[in-house]
């Protein structure tokens, strides 16, 4: 029988160094990586942040990107949030003509690659959560064992957001849906404009161990 070692109840002082170290790095580049979108720069919920940071690139002459360590030690002044802050920005995601000047670099450098909508609702309607590409986040790693498993779900969209250039041509589509629908999408790589093509594909798909039923619609 296989023996399952009790839980870690404190970790070593290396241990929570290195734990330390990941965290704040992981913080610095998503600071560093969003920086200049427009929630970022635009919403006031980031107004003491903004703040302390010119008053530190004031003291040290304005010509210097400030460190990593005075990001961190400022991260404080971002007050907890709640969805209303980022709603007037969302919203630009569903006028009725969707502009990519007007959406572009919103949350997260580029457009979204899907729009989550919450199974939650507040104030009796849903909450929409735009979902970007990461570069450097990990793959989706499925299960894997000795017999097989199945995963069904829907890659239908609620909706399908038409973003446009100047001149009115749809230069990009954003399907609006479930959480689990876009992941899966952008995990087997099922663009939202190239489900004319997707359709033809078969039933099912396999990886080492796994078995997953995918239906288009």
């Amino acid at each position: 029988m296989l023996h399952v070692p009790p839980p870690v109840g404190t970790l070593s002082p290396d241990l929570s160094s290195i734990l330390r170290k990941r965290t704040e790095h992981t913080l610095v580049t998503i600071i560093k990586r969003n920086k200049d979108t427009r929630y970022f720069s635009e919403s006031p919920v980031f107004s003491d942040f903004h703040r302390a940071l010119e008053t530190i690139e004031l003291k040290e002459g304005g010509d210097r990107e400030v460190r990593d360590d005075i990001l961190l030690e400022n991260y404080s002044n971002i007050p907890l949030t709640t969805y209303d802050t980022c709603e007037p920005f969302v919203n630009k995601f569903f006028e009725d003509r969707c502009r990519d000047n007007d959406v572009r670099d919103i949350f997260s450098p580029g457009l979204p690659y899907h729009i989550s909508v919450s199974s939650a609702t507040s104030h009796g309607k849903p909450k929409f959560i735009p979902k970007y590409r990461q570069p450097d986040s990990p793959p989706i790693r499925w299960p894997s064992g000795a017999g097989k498993m199945c995963f069904v779900f829907s890659l239908h969209p609620h909706k399908v957001i038409d973003v446009q250039n100047e001149d009115g041509d749809t230069i990009e589509n954003i399907s609006v849906g479930l959480n689990s629908s876009g992941m899966m999408r952008e995990a087997l790589g099922l663009d939202i404009d190239k489900d004319h093509l997707n359709i033809k594909l078969a039933g099912t798909c396999h990886s080492t161990g796994f078995s997953s039923s995918k239906p288009l619609s």
